[in-house]
């Protein structure tokens, strides 16, 4: 049979998947013919074409979401990573916008063998930033009421049925062994100062990403940070609110409950509670 008739013969699944391997490998081009008419383009130029499409549409959609790993490695860099990324990771939706889930892992695994790739250790905490901050916009609106909803739900639940409180969160909980807040914070405002800035890189943080109106980053106490990671996880079987009081009262014997919970609140971070 030949590659025509066997093209003809193909679902369109097959030839999408035929397709896509031509243009991510590119030994392989050259070997696929579509029922698509005569080209006076050679084969390899067309292929060339598809594979140049392809890759910038696919990195642009990395451009736009990885604003702030962009923004601290340069183009030049970004795009090493971002083609690696791209020849091995295909979109599995409709809109390209929602490509590159895997980045920051994909950066991890590759930073070691990149020049300066030593000093770059924070780049895949802040692509995991950037993503988290991609999901928060994209999420659904949970509504202005909603903290009010469940702070209002939370006093009129008895102290003994604490242990069994759980929080459905409309939040992302980041932990880095980074000071990542700073170095966002330097990488939106780079003028901001004359003064140098020495940055602590060994000081790890916590920072909670939520929605309240527009998208907030918001650096939490270590306090804080364990309550909120105790309380909003998103297992079936995640902890209660009195063991996530117990894990913040370890850290801090002070911690302040109820600022905690209007905090919270205030960022939306909580869609109900069950």
């Amino acid at each position: 049979m030949s590659a025509h008739s066997a093209t003809t013969n193909a679902t369109l699944q097959q030839l999408q998947r035929q397709f896509l391997a031509q243009i991510v490998t590119p030994d392989m081009a050259n070997t696929m013919s579509f029922p698509f008419g005569v080209s006076k383009v050679l084969p390899e130029q067309s292929w060339a074409i598809y594979r140049r499409n392809y890759l910038e549409g696919h990195i642009a959609a990395l451009r736009s979401t990885y604003t702030n790993a962009l923004a601290l490695v340069g183009d030049n860099y970004f795009r090493q990573l971002a083609r690696r990324y791209v020849m091995q990771t295909s979109s599995h939706h409709g809109d390209l916008n929602h490509y590159g889930a895997g980045f920051a892992e994909l950066i991890e695994q590759f930073l070691p063998s990149l020049p300066q790739g030593e000093t770059l250790a924070y780049l895949p905490d802040m692509a995991r930033l950037d993503w988290a901050w991609f999901e928060m916009l994209r999420a659904p609106d949970t509504g202005s009421d909603t903290g009010a909803h469940w702070l209002a739900q939370l006093q009129n639940t008895s102290e003994e049925a604490w242990s069994g409180l759980r929080a459905k969160p409309a939040c992302k909980i980041l932990r880095s062994a980074f000071p990542l807040y700073q170095i966002r914070q330097l990488n939106e405002n780079p003028t901001a100062t004359d003064d140098p800035i020495q940055l602590d890189m060994n000081q790890p943080e916590t920072l909670l990403i939520a929605r309240p109106n527009q998208v907030a980053v918001v650096r939490l106490t270590a306090a804080e940070a364990s309550f909120a990671t105790t309380w909003l996880t998103e297992t079936p079987a995640g902890a209660g609110l009195e063991a996530a009081l117990e894990a913040a009262l370890q850290v801090d014997q002070h911690f302040d409950f109820g600022a905690t919970l209007m905090l919270l609140a205030r960022l939306n971070a909580i869609h109900s509670l069950e």
